[in-house]
């Protein structure tokens, strides 16, 4: 307990089940309000985020908190929220968003769900997990970006790996954008920017073929867009676009 007999976690109003998602079996569930007081600052609680992985019918579960460190703060992972969204790539690799990492520019990580279920133990509070990537921080003008939003996972470079699609709804000035994340290094291959300030334009992202050509397609949801029409106000209606691989 820290040397005090305060917990060194809080999971009262962590969220737990805002993002699921299943892939051949496995089962994720996460809770990106999940607080946890330092090790160093034993007055902090930071809301880093946890997500809980199970595999074969719940026979197995590990916890896995990337941002949960000993020394967190706003600049770097304490406001990180892990787990905000989350999906699973074709092979079953975690992918993660925590829009609060770095002054909330926010992050996007990824792990193996074998590597987080190896060595697994409650005792390891503070774990990294073998094979972890993370996007790193960016410069400080993507402050309040909230990268990590929303993730997706689709093919769209036409090689044998996967792309991470994560939504920064704040980024571009407030325009908010999509951006193609590669899966094999977390390097940024394209950016997709909405057409409004202030529409949250990159809140959801979907991943499908939905034109049945054998190649996926990218759906982005603007849920606070506006429209105006002749002589009244402008009225919130929200939007989602539509970006079709040809």
């Amino acid at each position: 307990v820290n040397g005090t007999r305060e917990p060194l976690e809080f999971k009262s109003h962590q969220w737990f089940g805002a993002s699921v998602r299943t892939h051949r079996g496995n089962v994720v569930a996460c809770a990106p309000l999940y607080r946890w007081r330092t090790v160093k600052r034993d007055g902090e609680k930071d809301p880093v985020g946890t997500c809980y992985v199970a595999i074969q019918n719940f026979s197995a579960y590990a916890e896995y908190s990337p941002c949960r460190t000993s020394d967190p703060d706003p600049e770097g992972q304490g406001f990180c929220q892990a787990g905000f969204s989350v999906d699973f790539t074709k092979d079953g690799r975690l992918v993660v968003g925590g829009p609060g990492s770095f002054y909330w520019q926010g992050q996007v990580m990824t792990a193996g769900v074998a590597e987080i279920l190896n060595g697994y133990s409650l005792k390891a509070v503070l774990r990294r997990v073998a094979g972890e990537k993370q996007t790193v921080m960016a410069e400080d003008t993507n402050d309040d970006s909230y990268l990590g939003y929303s993730v997706a996972v689709g093919e769209f470079t036409g090689d044998s790996e996967q792309e991470l699609i994560a939504g920064v709804p704040r980024g571009a000035h407030s325009f908010g954008y999509v951006a193609m994340i590669d899966s094999t290094n977390l390097t940024f291959i394209q950016n997709f920017t909405g057409e409004q300030m202030a529409s949250y334009f990159g809140y959801s992202v979907a991943v499908s073929d939905l034109n049945g050509d054998g190649t996926d397609d990218i759906m982005v949801g603007a849920p606070l867009y506006m429209e105006r029409e002749t002589e009244t106000k402008p009225r919130e209606v929200g939007r989602v676009y539509l970006y079709l691989q040809l």
